[in-house]
Parts: C-alpha cells; structure tokens; sequence
C-alpha cells in the first residue's frame, strides 16, 4: 500500500497526502487481504507517473458480503469526496462491538 500512497503524492504533490489517502491505501490491503490478488490490472503508481488516469478496480467476489464490497469500492475511489472516513470505517458492520 506504500506505493499507492506515493501515488497519492504524485498525483496531487501541490496537496501533500491527507487522510483520503490512507483510506485508499487501506482500500488496497483489504482487497488485496480479501481476494489474494491487487485490485488494479495496472499498478497505480505506474499509471500516475505515466500521467494516466487509473482504471476500475477489477470487481470484488460475488460471496463477498455486499455491505464491505461496498465500502471497499468507495474506499478505492479515485474521487477523494467520495471515499469514506476513517470513521465510517471504524463504525462499519462488520467491526461493531469491537474496541
């Protein structure tokens, strides 16, 4: 998930990494965790550097509960607005009463 976030810097250097890119690159080791493989054809830093626009995410498992597939794909969202909150992840279904 490193590279992803030095993606992240690439991509908007004028910014700095801010919390959206935490949430990606989480995006990225919960899928990767999740389904064995990266969620990118394409690695994201290389499509940066290359100054081309990333691609979809390749679709998660059909067994995979709908509610964290969701997360996820707006986890990886190249839109930043669109991508949840630390705290959203942290409230999700899957972790509640877990402290």
């Amino acid at each position: 998930a490193y590279h992803q976030t030095i993606s992240a810097l690439i991509k908007g250097a004028r910014r700095g990494a801010r919390p959206p890119s935490d949430v990606y690159a989480f995006g990225l080791f919960a899928f990767e965790l999740l389904t064995g493989h990266d969620a990118f054809n394409d690695p994201p830093l290389l499509v940066a550097l290359a100054g081309r626009r990333l691609s979809a995410p390749v679709p998660l498992p059909a067994t995979l509960d709908p509610r964290l597939a969701a997360i996820l794909s707006r986890c990886l969202d190249e839109s930043t607005d669109a991508r949840p909150t630390a705290q959203e992840l942290v409230g999700a279904p899957w972790t509640a009463g877990r402290t």
